[in-house]
């Protein structure tokens, strides 16, 4: 059994209910804009991440609602893409690649990686799991243009890095016509944690 997420089991507050759907419109928060990207899950089976999902979803209680499709897209090689059509807020981005890479209790799902556009669209990421934080709260990846990067969950804290993990290209998926599609509720509150994904100002020249 893996060691759950100690920071995602300390806000789990309330369950929000997942639903099944595919057409949403906006969150009424006209501040927000969401991260565009995908999460690809390389270990467990169908059942077992919507599982993951739905668990993912009752963690915690938004302050300012947005309902949100995600779509789970089987590949040949027996991954399966979580493809979000209208986008995530980039706190959900990060923190369900974390939560996916290990659900709780969930031995046979994992090995996920993600890759992130920014909400304003100029920044691409690659994000994998950071094996050697043994709390497994950190991705590590690089940017389009070149930069190692370290985001920290769950505030999405994004700094300079040194690894040796390159930038990947977005995979080319295999898109179902009909894939399996939850809604999400989740929160679109800008003024938490790091909706922009920035990196720190520290780290910005």
């Amino acid at each position: 059994m893996r060691l759950a997420r100690p920071f995602l089991l300390i806000a789990l507050i309330l369950t929000n209910g997942c639903q099944e759907g595919r057409s949403l419109p906006a969150p009424n928060n006209t501040a927000f804009k969401p991260a565009h990207g995908l999460i690809l899950v390389t270990r467990g089976t169908l059942p077992q991440l919507d599982e993951a999902l739905r668990e993912y979803d009752a963690l915690t209680k938004p302050v300012i609602s947005g309902r949100f499709p995600v779509e789970i897209h089987p590949q040949p090689d027996g991954s399966f893409a979580v493809l979000p059509p209208q986008g995530l807020p980039a706190y959900d981005m990060v923190n369900m690649t974390v939560w996916l890479d290990a659900p709780p209790d969930q031995v046979d799902t994992g090995d996920a990686m993600a890759w992130v556009t920014s909400p304003d669209g100029a920044v691409a990421y690659y994000l994998e799991p950071e094996r050697a934080n043994r709390w497994g709260d950190t991705l590590i990846g690089a940017t389009d243009d070149g930069h190692q990067v370290r985001v920290a969950a769950p505030e999405t804290y994004l700094s300079l890095a040194t690894h040796h993990v390159r930038f990947k290209p977005r995979p080319r998926l295999v898109l179902s016509r009909q894939p399996k599609t939850l809604v999400l509720t989740l929160d679109t509150d800008t003024g938490i944690s790091n909706p922009q994904l920035l990196l720190h100002s520290d780290d910005q020249t």
